[in-house]
């Protein structure tokens, strides 16, 4: 257990910094202000950070690159600073580190170290899509971006199943259809909002059932970054999918696949709340699997999605 208070003293610190997500006015007053006092500046990419400091004048005291691909090397330049007493203030491309992009192994290792890590909070592609798509807000899961793999992609769906809330997804333009198909073939006529470009020129929203957007966005509107909301709570309520055909459906992937129909189950009861090894219990007793082959399987899982 560790417990540290972020404010109170002047030492080392790790800002994670919340920064537009494609309007440069959607600055705060105490971002500037963090990028200018801190001691060192980690960027996902220095190109983006340099627009956004030359916007506001801002000259960093000094800034090096920190992403997904390099951060194992450059961490230990963050431990230094922090061993100086240096604040390192944390910047991502656009919205927030650790928010499907990079920094988290920085938290880590500052957590490990006594260091208080402080957000500053911001721009949220997140929150933007999610209050603009006029569907279920008072509870919702962000998953990020599916897996390329759509064996994979519509296992990670098929864990929302039984979600009461509204789904937020991320994703890219030249998977947005496949993306849309796979949300049509699992959640028909689900009621949800495609946002793009959210805060930028051409900032667009499309809402309605899924039919209904997969056959209203053009190719030529297929630019630009996405985010998907899906009202599966709405979904629950109105879907017309009988209950007789899940369970033929269950029955077949059961017998078929036991231990992967045995994770998706795992999948499920973690999405609602449950402990991995409390799921893990509960299913394999239920369904008759190895509990161990199930366990392993399952941190196998949760490995992958960490990396």
């Amino acid at each position: 257990m560790v417990k540290m208070k972020s404010f109170g003293d002047t030492g080392p610190k790790l800002y994670l910094c919340s920064t537009p997500i494609g309007n440069l006015d959607d600055v705060t007053p105490r971002l500037l202000e963090t990028l200018a006092s801190a001691e060192l500046l980690a960027a996902e990419d220095t190109r983006q950070t340099r627009k956004l400091l030359s916007r506001y004048q801002i000259h960093a005291k000094r800034l090096i690159s920190f992403h997904e691909h390099n951060s194992n090397h450059r961490l230990p330049i963050l431990v230094s600073a922090w061993e100086n007493g240096d604040s390192v203030a944390l910047v991502t491309d656009a919205g927030t580190p650790c928010v499907s992009d990079p920094g988290q192994s920085a938290v880590r290792a500052a957590i490990q170290m006594g260091v208080p890590v402080i957000p500053i909070p911001g721009a949220s592609a997140v929150l933007s899509a999610l209050v603009v798509s006029g569907l279920t807000s008072e509870r919702f899961a962000f998953h990020g971006f599916l897996s390329r793999d759509k064996k994979n992609a519509r296992r990670e769906l098929a864990a929302y199943q039984h979600y009461q809330g509204s789904l937020v997804i991320y994703e890219a333009p030249h998977r947005l259809q496949t993306t849309l198909q796979l949300v049509k073939e699992m959640f028909p006529n689900c009621p949800m909002a495609v946002c793009k470009e959210l805060t930028k020129q051409h900032e667009t929203v499309w809402r309605g059932s899924v039919e209904e957007i997969e056959s209203e966005i053009s190719s030529e509107e297929i630019r630009g970054e996405f985010v998907l909301v899906l009202d599966l709570a709405e979904y629950a309520l109105s879907s017309t999918v009988m209950d007789t055909e899940k369970e033929s459906l269950d029955k077949q992937m059961a017998e078929e696949s036991p231990l992967e129909y045995a994770l998706d189950e795992v999948n499920v009861a973690m999405a609602e709340g449950q402990s991995m090894r409390d799921a893990v219990r509960e299913v394999a007793k239920r369904l008759a699997v190895s509990r161990s082959q199930l366990y392993q399987l399952a941190l196998k899982q949760l490995s992958q999605g960490d990396s």
